[in-house]
Parts: C-alpha cells; structure tokens; sequence
C-alpha cells in the first residue's frame, strides 16, 4: 500500500510543479546559475593576479560537482515544508490519513526532482561543456 501511495504523492507533486512554471524556471536556472556565478567571479579574481590557494582546474570542478550534487540532494522539504506545515497547522491533516505523514514529505521531494532533474542537467551539461579544457574530475571517489 505504501509504494501506491508514495506513488500517487509523486504525480500530485509532479503535477503541483508543473503547475506554478514560473517559478519552478526561476528556482531551476537559480540552482545551476548561482555556482556558475560563483565560478565565474572566482576565475576573474585569479585572473587579476591574486594569489588563491586553488588553481582553474580546482575551481571549475569544484563549482561543477556542487551544482550536481546540489540538484541531487537539494530538498526544499527540509528547507520550508515541514516547518511551515508545523507551524501553520498543516501536518494535523497529514498525521489523520492512514500512511505515514513522511510519505508527503518523500513524494513532494520525488516528484519535484522528477519534473526539474531532467531540465536542470543539460544546464550543468552546458556548463561542463564551456569549462571542459578545465574540468578534472577527481578518479578517486574519496577525493
């Protein structure tokens, strides 16, 4: 029963992020152009001639693999729906139904990913691409 619900809690998700575009396009670019940004302002400062601890190719893959990483963890849940639900009296209807209030929380964030993932990597992918002379990911996993 749990895999039926969560499944349904996913397309609900899906289709509730689908339905507010405008902001769903913000939130998506903002995810991959902040690092991007980030790398950017980072890379001139190193042009300027001031001496930083990291070289180019340590920045570019930095800033690469946290906007991957972030798209993959990222969970707004965390950040503003449970403690918004708390606080304004929205998990009480959530713990009255039979499967588990998490469950919610899970396909929310499943179905959000669902929807932005397949955007958002041709965005890093884009970035990849314009840093690729630069990029050196690491082979060792522990690195």
């Amino acid at each position: 029963m749990s895999t039926r619900v969560l499944w349904q809690l996913v397309l609900r998700a899906a289709a509730t992020t689908l339905e507010y575009r405008a902001t769903f396009f913000v939130y998506m670019a903002g995810a991959v152009i902040g690092p991007t940004v980030s790398l950017l302002v980072w890379l001139t400062v190193s042009e300027q001639g001031v001496a930083l601890p990291y070289d180019r190719a340590q920045f570019v893959t930095y800033y690469v693999l946290l906007a991957t990483v972030s798209l993959l963890t990222a969970s707004w849940v965390a950040e503003y729906g449970i403690a918004d639900d708390i606080r304004e009296g929205g998990l009480s209807p959530l713990l009255l139904r039979p499967a588990p209030a998490i469950l919610h929380y899970v396909g929310d964030n499943l179905g959000q990913k669902a929807v932005m993932l397949p955007l958002q990597l041709p965005l890093v992918a884009l970035v990849v691409f314009a840093f690729r002379n630069n990029l050196r990911l690491p082979v060792d996993p522990a690195a």
